[in-house]
């Protein structure tokens, strides 16, 4: 009996001890389960907040520019001609396509002889009639007649000593009077016929060196290496371009990079 009882005893131990294992795991599960629970409550709650801050921010950066356009644009730009609707950072280029002057032709008709379009962080006025253009370049000559100077001339000690920077003054009109009744006149230029002559004869001869090898020959680069040599010849008595004219693209590449940021 007591072997027996022992046995019992020790048995129903043991099923106390399984029971109160069994009870702490599952308490522990259950816990484990709340727990989970919970975190499933807050994720679900989380998950719908998020999706609205998302859904904020992205028509806070559709209106952006509307709003901008609106309230937040300078009162000059608000006074310009009328002209496409320009996307951020691109403006308009998207609308010139493969062939800017019949894209401009189109947009004249929509918006009018004077319309303006955003090229970049360029904001460009294009003036698309005789009309018009004889408004900007006679008329209203002199409010037109500035222009953006480079940052690289303008950190030059007198960027309006020379004439092609300088602003439309009184110095600037006297600058040009000197060049229209000294350099420019008709007997000035009479007497570098001879030159001009030697310039063509070395263009011809040229093109028919290109002719006889059979190769191709680029005519812009050649006509304009011969005008540089005729300028340069005149003011500085040299060629600029060697005779070959391989030079003249090079030259032509520097004198459009006026700026360190080109």
């Amino acid at each position: 009996m007591l072997g027996r009882l022992g046995a019992t005893v020790s048995i129903n131990a043991c099923t106390s001890e399984l029971e109160i294992g069994l009870l702490q795991d599952n308490n522990a599960n259950h816990g484990l389960s709340i727990l989970r629970g919970n975190q499933g409550i807050k994720g679900r709650n989380l998950k719908p907040q998020t999706n609205m801050e998302l859904m904020y921010a992205i028509l806070f950066c559709i209106s952006f520019p509307f709003l901008w356009r609106i309230f937040l644009r300078p009162p000059s730009a608000r006074t310009l001609p009328p002209g496409p609707t320009s996307l951020p950072i691109i403006g308009s280029l998207h609308r010139l396509g493969p062939y800017p002057n019949h894209s401009l032709y189109e947009l004249a008709k929509i918006f009018g002889p004077l319309m303006t379009l955003r090229l970049g962080f360029v904001t460009t006025v294009i003036a698309s009639s005789p009309e018009t253009a004889k408004q900007i370049l006679q008329i209203h000559d002199q409010s037109f007649s500035e222009r953006t100077i480079p940052e690289v001339i303008a950190s030059q000690p007198d960027p309006d000593a020379t004439l092609a920077w300088a602003i439309g003054d009184q110095r600037w009109r006297n600058r040009r009077r000197v060049c229209t009744t000294q350099l420019f006149t008709v007997q000035r230029l009479n007497s570098f016929q001879l030159l001009r002559q030697e310039k063509v004869e070395q263009l011809i001869k040229h093109i028919k060196k290109h002719q006889i090898s059979g190769s191709q020959i680029n005519v812009g680069q050649v006509v304009f290496a011969t005008t540089l040599n005729l300028i340069s010849s005149t003011i500085f008595s040299i060629d600029i371009v060697d005779p070959e004219f391989n030079t003249a693209q090079e030259f032509k590449d520097l004198l459009a990079m006026t700026s360190a940021s080109d």
